[in-house]
């Protein structure tokens, strides 16, 4: 197979978007640019993206990854709390966290990484590129309500997904010169009465970013890559193959795409 390098001075940069338990996708996006050398330089997440995006940037490969998912419970993430500023906190998420990824730094990461987060008080987008790993990450996937505000340099914030779900313009502030966005972000009607409060605030999280994206467009990436999941499941941890195979095969109609834009072939 011949490798697909960059041209001169170009520096790739992957956008992981938030959405939920359908974040599972990425894993297949991954495994696509794994196996066609696509040269990732830098990645960015929001909320589960950021998940997915701190263990590659770490070094896991997708399968690796994939492993690690099909090892994890929803309820394995989930601790109670009493509902103060939320029913669950994400210190089991933090601890998974540092399980994987001992040094718990972005500084320690194979690729640079960041995150983003909403802040509590001014609503407005915070992009975390050092210090703390698992905290920043907690912070990205902290949905309002169901999880605690995560505290990060005496300030709260919860889910990113709420003001940049697809971290292309994160990417673009950390020198990524093209953009590959992978965006779960699809208009869905719902066929049922959502009928747990994570799948409540989940629903109305959604509902917010479909309104905010149809208002306002935001930029998606040089090239979008949109996996075709056909109904919401926002905590389906057993969609495992599903969502990675969508994912893989989303990657691959894109394929062209991606080397057109953003790359050549040498050799």
């Amino acid at each position: 197979m011949k490798k697909i390098t960059l041209r001169s001075k170009k520096r790739i940069g992957l956008a992981l978007s938030g959405g939920a338990a359908h974040g599972l996708a990425h894993i297949g996006v991954l495994k696509l640019l794994e196996e066609k050398q696509i040269p990732v330089s830098l990645v960015a997440g929001t909320s589960v993206g950021s998940i997915i995006g701190a263990f590659w940037a770490a070094g896991y490969t997708s399968d690796e990854i994939r492993e690690i998912a099909e090892g994890i419970k929803t309820k394995d993430i989930l601790r109670f709390t009493l509902p103060k500023k939320g029913l669950f906190s994400l210190t089991k998420l933090e601890e998974i966290i540092k399980e994987y990824i001992p040094h718990d730094s972005f500084e320690g990461l194979e690729k640079p990484f960041g995150c983003v987060a909403t802040h509590l008080n001014s609503g407005r987008h915070h992009y975390v590129t050092e210090g703390e790993l698992s905290r920043a990450i907690a912070a990205s996937c902290a949905v309002p309500v169901v999880f605690k505000p995560v505290e990060l340099g005496g300030e709260s914030f919860v889910d990113g997904g709420l003001v940049e779900n697809i971290p292309v313009s994160l990417c673009r502030s950390m020198g990524a010169t093209r953009v590959i966005g992978v965006s779960l972000d699809h208009f869905y009607d719902f066929d049922e009465n959502p009928d747990t409060i994570f799948r409540i605030m989940a629903h109305s999280i959604y509902l917010l970013g479909r309104r905010r994206k149809r208002d306002c467009p935001r930029d998606e990436g040089d090239v979008v890559v949109a996996p075709k999941i056909d109904k919401i499941d926002y905590d389906g941890l057993d969609r495992l193959d599903d969502l990675y195979e969508k994912g893989y095969q989303a990657a691959l109609e894109k394929l062209s795409a991606m080397k057109k834009v953003v790359l050549f072939r040498k050799g």
